[in-house]
């Protein structure tokens, strides 16, 4: 793996310099989350390196997991001549802007980036208190309260049993139903952990089960054999599920049209959402919002009165690095290039290279403006980590390992800026695009993942045909 990735890369050495009146150090990495402390860890245990340094606009670190808020960096350039990173920051606290350069440029911003509340019509005219639930307001008295939730997500199965028991009614207003499905969840108690620490084969072995087990789902996400007949066996479960452990009145409402696979599955530990739905303060509804009133919502069929309006609907995902801007070799903007290409890609998820940049001044004429190059430059949880049946977690330490071997001759001076080869990147990016149509999520069933697929698989083989 190792020479797979070292052969589709150039290395260059070149003599940088560093002004004085701006920070410096060897690594930035944007972001504190998961990722990032994996890429510390690991830096700090099998390198000891320690000229890293890692922004975040938090007061701590954990990223997603504190209170989803990102780092403020606003800009990242590109300093051909020098061939480093400078980055332009601001302090949250002061406002100061200040500037930081750094050799090897790391975004660990994730994909879980700002909460996606949709426009609703008279959200402005309500009284009482509404928020996302990646911006919770914990000084919001919720006892004996009329709640709405809104959304049918992840975040709700687990939300919906917390706010049950404590509010005076709860309602939840669903748009598209989810396959659930029930989990092992064991507690590992002291006794496993004394385990895991003293003896580190064991761990090894835990954690091996736990890669394989999500992994045997795998073959659930192909289009044809063995994928239907895995899908076929895995919506039974699910089917049953929630016949068993859920009202009947809410049981065409909560399973879904579509087949498994083309959405993220939830899992539904010790039936607690679906046991929720039980209480009699509680109310399912798909039915359609019209407007949100000073005192609650109006739907299509019915209308709920609501103290406090819960937005569990997600986040804005194709922000990919929220509000940073990243800019290669002669200034062009990556998102640009993203744009131009019809979607976001990286070679095996962490790293980008430019190809020609081609916007079309007129419908037949195509014009090279320029060569983006974006060296020394990686993502972690970049496009395509999610494959949808398994642990993100695992996919990106590989991503941070891959990282780290890619940018070992930077940081032993060996040389001075790393970047994927052209070829490698518009293979890579066409063979993901090529094999994405096998999977269940080129469904007729599944339109919009369809659409991306091949609006992305059209304007990749238009630029790799005009290149040749």
């Amino acid at each position: 793996m190792v020479a797979k990735h070292l052969s589709d890369v150039n290395l260059n050495l070149i003599n940088p310099g560093c002004d004085e009146d701006v920070k410096y150090s060897d690594l930035v990495c944007i972001g504190t989350g998961l990722s990032a402390i994996g890429l510390g860890s690991r830096l700090r245990q099998k390198f000891k390196f320690e000229s890293m340094h890692f922004y975040d606009r938090n007061e701590t670190y954990s990223g997603t997991w504190w209170s989803n808020h990102y780092p403020e960096c606003q800009e990242a350039r590109w300093d051909e001549d020098r061939c480093i990173w400078r980055l332009r920051l601001q302090d949250n606290t002061t406002g100061r802007v200040f500037f930081h350069d750094c050799r090897i440029l790391i975004s660990a911003i994730g994909t879980f980036l700002d909460p996606k509340i949709p426009s609703i019509p008279g959200a402005n005219t309500f009284r009482g208190e509404q928020f996302h639930t990646a911006r919770w307001k914990d000084d919001v008295f919720l006892q004996g309260k009329n709640v709405v939730v809104i959304g049918n997500g992840c975040t709700a199965s687990q939300l919906i049993p917390a706010l049950q028991p404590r509010v005076g009614t709860l309602t939840q207003i669903i748009r598209t139903p989810q396959w659930l499905l029930p989990i092992f969840n064991p507690q590992l108690g002291p006794k496993i952990h004394w385990l895991f620490q003293n003896f580190p084969l064991f761990l090894e072995i835990a954690r091996l089960y736990f890669l394989a087990v999500p992994e045997a789902g795998w073959p659930m996400l192909f289009l044809y054999f063995p994928g239907d007949w895995m899908r076929s066996r895995v919506e039974k479960t699910s089917k049953k599920f929630i016949y068993t452990n859920a009202p009947k009145e809410y049981h065409e409402i909560l399973i879904p049209t579509y087949p498994i696979g083309c959405k993220r599955r939830i899992y539904d530990p010790d039936s607690s959402y679906l046991n929720a739905l039980k209480a009699d303060n509680f109310k399912l509804t798909k039915s359609d919002i019209v407007r949100i009133t000073e005192d609650g919502i109006q739907t299509t069929n019915s209308f709920y009165p609501a103290d406090v309006i819960v937005y569990a609907t997600g986040f804005e995902t194709n922000g990919g690095l929220g509000k940073l801007h990243v800019y290669g070799k002669d200034g062009i903007w990556l998102d640009d290039y993203w744009n131009q290409m019809g979607g976001r890609s990286a070679y095996n998820t962490i790293a980008v290279h430019g190809c020609e940049w081609m916007p079309a001044i007129f419908t037949y004429i195509i014009t090279y403006l320029s060569l983006i190059l974006v060296p020394n430059f990686f993502m972690l949880f970049g496009p395509n980590t999610n494959t949808g049946h398994t642990s993100v977690l695992m996919m990106i330490e590989n991503a941070i390992m891959a990282v780290i071997k890619l940018i070992q001759p930077v940081l032993k001076g060996d040389a001075t800026f790393i970047e994927v080869k052209k070829n490698a990147y518009e293979n890579y990016t066409r063979d993901v695009q090529a094999a994405s149509k096998g999977l269940v999520t080129s469904a007729s069933l599944c339109n919009n993942c369809k659409k991306l697929i091949d609006t992305v698989q059209s304007i990749v083989d238009e630029l790799i045909e005009i290149d040749r």
